[in-house]
């Protein structure tokens, strides 16, 4: 039995989405989910009921949790690293809109951190049963 190391949820160079890539990055979405103020970044940013008028000003490429999830189950990405950009695309967006130091800018970071911890907590689970196989 051999692993298909393209699978691997963190590599450097992505290999194909498949259904069981799919099923981890759920996973980690729904472990960021489970944090309370993860509730700020499950859906699109209400720019207009916030008034944030000048949002896309610095935000070129809006994400969401919501909006990854959705990618996600409808085969939107082709690549696991697309989806994972993604996620990491959220963080990055509210650090270059809100000022430093912010609730929602500390909120950002503290989830991209579990994001990490996640993401390389589910390397080590593939490194260690590639290890046991061979």
């Amino acid at each position: 039995m051999s692993i298909n190391k393209s699978s691997k949820i963190s590599q450097i160079v992505p290999g194909v989405m498949n259904d069981e890539d799919k099923k981890k990055i759920i996973k980690i979405i729904e472990t960021i989910e489970k944090e309370p103020y993860s509730i700020e970044f499950q859906n699109p940013v209400d720019v207009e009921g916030l008034g944030l008028l000048d949002y896309f000003n610095y935000v070129k490429y809006p994400m969401d949790l919501g909006t990854v999830k959705r990618k996600i189950k409808d085969s939107k990405y082709v690549m696991v690293q697309e989806a994972l950009d993604d996620i990491q695309q959220i963080w990055v967006n509210c650090k270059i809109y809100n000022m430093e130091g912010s609730d929602i800018y500390k909120m950002a970071e503290s989830l991209e951190k579990l994001f990490k911890k996640v993401q390389e907590a589910e390397q080590r689970q593939f490194d260690t049963m590639v290890n046991l196989l061979k």
